[in-house]
């Protein structure tokens, strides 16, 4: 199993290099891509617009069968390098262009590619079973002390000041659990290299509330 840090520090060149994974706020264990700089003014104008969430979301691993996906990577991008066991791999971009790249072992490279290729392979199941469910982040989650490396399909509830429902998941937080498989087991090849890797999947739901 990959460690907590170079998962960590392989997140950044995830939401770069693919785009099938989504980065939420608001999850232990997750930091928004998102940055912005506000003024005083802009603080003020922006007071009455915040959200407040009652409760820190607690994931649920899904429970449907384990989802198995099989992958080859091929294209210049990827280079297997058999003097250590590492791949190079595009860990920067620029413009839709690779600016810089990264090397990980095989098995720590197959596991994001596992996870990479796991959230497309989920996101094409929730649109079989859930209309209208294309927007429904499936997020790449760092390992934290309580749960390991994973992706975790995160349902919101918005509300406005007064309770009223303002946009909500098109589908249950029981809906979502029973479809979603506990792991995704991903068996990834590249050159002549395999590696077979587990990626478990949890559910969280949140409900946010504006604040007048």
């Amino acid at each position: 199993m990959p460690s907590r840090r170079t998962l960590l520090a392989s997140l950044p060149a995830v939401a770069l290099a693919t785009g099938c994974l989504t980065r939420t706020p608001g999850e232990s264990g997750v930091a928004s891509t998102t940055s912005t700089t506000t003024t005083p003014d802009d603080d003020a104008r922006n007071a009455s617009n915040e959200t407040r969430s009652d409760a820190e979301p607690r994931p649920v691993r899904g429970t449907a069968d384990v989802l198995p996906i099989e992958r080859t990577v091929t294209g210049e991008q990827h280079e297997y390098v058999p003097s250590n066991d590492t791949v190079k791999y595009p860990k920067y971009r620029s413009g839709g262009d690779v600016s810089g790249y990264g090397y990980q072992s095989f098995d720590e490279w197959a596991t994001i590619e596992t996870a990479s290729f796991g959230a497309s392979a989920l996101k094409d199941r929730f649109a079989d079973e859930f209309p209208n469910s294309e927007h429904v982040p499936v997020a790449l989650s760092a390992p934290t002390d309580e749960l390991p490396f994973r992706l975790t399909v995160h349902l919101e509830t918005r509300l406005d000041e007064d309770g009223n429902v303002i946009s909500e998941p098109p589908m249950s937080k029981p809906e979502t659990i029973a479809v979603t498989p506990e792991t995704i087991r991903g068996t990834i090849h590249l050159a002549d290299q395999t590696s077979t890797q587990s990626v478990p999947v949890y559910v969280v739901a949140v409900t946010t509330q504006e604040m007048g």
